[in-house]
């Protein structure tokens, strides 16, 4: 798919004067389709800037060449590289449709935290920002009796002095 600036959408970020020569010079067009990100990563999510203000590449290229993201929808990558901005690539989905696309292996598919306990519907909490890790119920319980027995005796030894 050959990109011109004309293919752009009108206020989307790669239509920021040099943002599209920018972003283009960091994308590497590979035999599969996937246009594979080679700049800055977290967790192999493309990530920069326009305009001094965040950005993840694969929703950039959403946003400059598709349109708005729905409401409630998150940018799946169908051909389950992280890396890849190709608009071809992706597709809006609800959250629950994402998460139940993760391939095997991944922390989606453990049966126990590593202390043991089962990672049921009951025992389990969506934590972080989008909430995107699980984390164990008994273990946060616990570590919340911690947390406070140590604040507990942190103002007993306040007073006391």
């Amino acid at each position: 798919m050959e990109v011109t600036a004309s293919d752009f959408l009108p206020g989307s970020p790669l239509t920021h004067p040099g943002a599209a020569a920018r972003f283009f010079a960091k994308v590497e067009m590979e035999r599969s389709g996937c246009w594979s990100w080679r700049g800055s990563q977290i967790n192999n999510y493309g990530q920069l800037r326009i305009d001094k203000a965040p950005y993840v590449a694969h929703r950039v290229t959403w946003l400059s060449l598709v349109g708005p993201i729905p409401d409630g929808l998150q940018v799946d990558h169908l051909c389950r590289n992280r890396a890849c901005c190709n608009p071809e690539h992706l597709e809006p989905v609800t959250r629950s449709v994402n998460l139940r696309r993760i391939p095997k292996g991944t922390q989606r598919l453990k049966s126990h935290c590593i202390h043991g306990h089962e990672m049921t519907l009951d025992n389990t909490l969506w934590q972080g920002r989008g909430k995107r890790r699980r984390v164990c119920k008994a273990c946060r319980s616990i570590w919340n009796a911690d947390q406070h027995a140590k604040l507990k005796l942190r103002k007993q030894h306040a007073l006391a002095a």
